[in-house]
């Protein structure tokens, strides 16, 4: 009998592999092969684990910043466990795991795809991070790579363009699919609305480049126009310099411009229980998670024209697209998508819905991930020994 293929999934952190990676980890399992994750340990890594899946913490792993000593020692532990485990093809996620992960495939001859989930700070200039030497080191890394998949078409281009990819090693998918079943109105008709304001809910990493000094503005705009709206915040506190300051948030939240939920697990019925959800972001996004869970729950959406948003918004038939880093704009789009008759902000919403259906569904994007590894894995160890 063949040993059934190891495969590698390495991300930064282990929330991102549980909140974005779960169901394909699933469907590569069901397809017969064995997993094995890769990331900084952080409180979801014990949720994701299992007997028949290891996940093996990358502790030289920080986010931000290009510290060679501690990159140098991340590229050795994903080689010593590449090495050790004999894995067969990997799939890596976010620029570190992207970089090292590609460079230690390179070196042990194993299959590698990559994604690229949007340019960041990196290449926005968001970051102390010179693009130059970003550049170099995608270059080196994905020279190799079976596939790298990206979320939009500004991006491929992008790499394309600087010759940090070849064409032919590019594709298109749509963002990181999201779970249309699970993720259904219909499964939350039953919760109880306490609040009958009308309800904005933003819920994203909180830093400042996902507009959320914006929002806060909006909040007040609408306010001094005498709008008694609700404006909701949800999301983890991030570490780096563009982080939005625990003191800020709690501030607005203890003025009333806005309700801080922390970073919560219940982000479903946060949206089930909103009438819009807001996405102000100016970052440089692949297509952002919150949108599609937002297109899923069936809501209306307000976000940025902007790349990577833009992609899940037909102006006037499931939402309003906004210039970037405008708060007087975005709060004349809130106000009015809540002048709309009950009926009008329902239809958008059913058509959000059958959007993310019909192009953002997680299972259309597994497929594409699974098809890739199928490709690129040749029949090497599997049949040792058979006769």
């Amino acid at each position: 009998m063949h040993d059934s293929p190891k495969i590698a999934i390495t991300a930064n952190i282990a929330w991102h592999l549980y909140n974005f990676r779960r169901g394909l980890i699933e469907a590569l399992e069901d397809a017969g092969m064995s997993v094995v994750l890769l990331a900084a340990p952080d409180e979801y890594a014990d949720r994701l684990a299992r007997p028949y899946r290891p996940f093996l913490p990358l502790t030289a792993l920080k986010r931000t910043g290009l510290n060679p000593i501690h990159d140098l020692e991340l590229f050795r532990q994903i080689v010593r466990y590449y090495r050790e485990l004999r894995i067969d093809g990997a799939l890596h996620y976010t620029s570190k795991a992207n970089i090292y992960g590609g460079l230690a495939c390179q070196l042990l001859s194993i299959p590698s795809i990559h994604t690229i989930n949007g340019l960041g700070g990196p290449f926005s200039g968001d970051r102390l991070i010179a693009p130059q030497v970003i550049k170099v080191l995608y270059r080196l890394a994905l020279r190799k790579s079976d596939a790298v998949f990206f979320q939009n078409r500004h991006d491929l281009k992008f790499f394309c363009d600087r010759k940090m990819i070849r064409s032919q090693q590019g594709a298109i998918v749509d963002g990181s699919g999201v779970n249309t079943r699970e993720l259904d109105p219909r499964n939350f008709r039953n919760l109880t609305r306490r609040d009958k304001r009308f309800t904005c809910l933003l819920f994203s990493r909180l830093s400042r480049t996902k507009g959320i000094f914006e929002f806060a503005k909006a909040a007040e705009i609408l306010s001094e126009r005498n709008h008694h709206f609700r404006f909701l915040l949800a999301g983890r506190t991030d570490s780096d310099d563009l982080a939005v300051s625990q003191e800020t948030i709690r501030a607005w939240h203890e003025k009333g411009i806005l309700e801080f939920v922390g970073n919560s697990d219940r982000i479903p019925e946060l949206i089930a229980q909103s009438d819009i959800v807001v996405y102000p972001s100016y970052y440089m996004e692949g297509i952002p998670r919150a949108l599609l869970e937002a297109l899923a729950m069936g809501k209306p959406i307000i976000t940025t024209d902007h790349v990577g948003c833009r992609e899940t918004v037909n102006p006037g038939v499931n939402g309003i697209l906004v210039a970037k880093r405008n708060p007087l704009e975005l709060a004349n789009a809130i106000e009015e998508l809540a002048k709309m008759p009950t009926s009008a902000l329902e239809d958008m919403g059913r058509q959000s819905r059958a959007l993310a259906v019909r192009r953002f569904d997680e299972r259309l994007v597994v497929k594409s991930y699974v098809d890739a590894l199928h490709d690129a894995i040749p029949i090497r160890r599997h049949t040792e020994g058979v006769t």
